[in-house]
């Protein structure tokens, strides 16, 4: 498939991703080979996988700035009943936000993939550096469809979480209006 027995694809997609969660250097990708010898990676993709890794490092460092200040948040309002209703309230709101958004997401990505994927990465990289012809390997590696999946289960598996949080919050909130 796209060039690849199912082999090839089980070891050299592994390694991509891999590569934008340790330290190594962009030779992590750059010495890997084909099966005919042949340097598996182009210069131009690992240009683009090396700026991949650094917005996923900058993302990641932002989500745990974010987690340590939404523990702060909580704990601060936790800390009085008045707090814990505005708590939950916020909660509730937010989750509902994000389903909204969520929502969006996936009807986007159903509806205007191509539009999306566009949008996401003007957002992150330069012009077009992160097109490439379809006989590149991260096309082959990582084609549209594996693309419309990762969407599909982030957005989903958020979605999932945003109810849960908004159920809970909902519970709370019934429960501190009856006691």
């Amino acid at each position: 498939q796209y060039g690849f027995t199912t082999e090839d694809r089980l070891y050299l997609g592994p390694l991509g991703l891999a590569y934008l969660f340790n330290n190594q250097g962009i030779e992590f990708l750059g010495d890997l080979q084909l099966p005919d010898g042949s340097p598996a990676f182009n210069e131009r993709e690992l240009s683009h996988m090396h700026d991949v890794k650094l917005v996923t490092q900058k993302l990641v460092r932002f989500g745990f700035s974010l987690l340590a200040v939404n523990i702060l948040a909580v704990g601060l309002l936790a800390s009085s009943r008045e707090g814990r209703g505005r708590l939950w309230h916020a909660l509730f709101d937010g989750s509902v936000f994000t389903v909204l958004l969520l929502v969006a997401g996936i009807a986007a990505t159903a509806l205007a993939f191509d539009w999306l994927f566009t949008q996401f990465h003007g957002l992150f990289f330069q012009g077009n550096t992160w097109i490439f012809p379809t006989s590149d390997t991260l096309i082959r590696l990582y084609p549209e469809p594996f693309w419309v999946d990762a969407f599909a289960l982030m957005f989903g598996g958020a979605l999932v979480q945003a109810i849960v949080i908004g159920v809970i919050a909902r519970r709370a909130l019934r429960r501190r209006v009856s006691s």
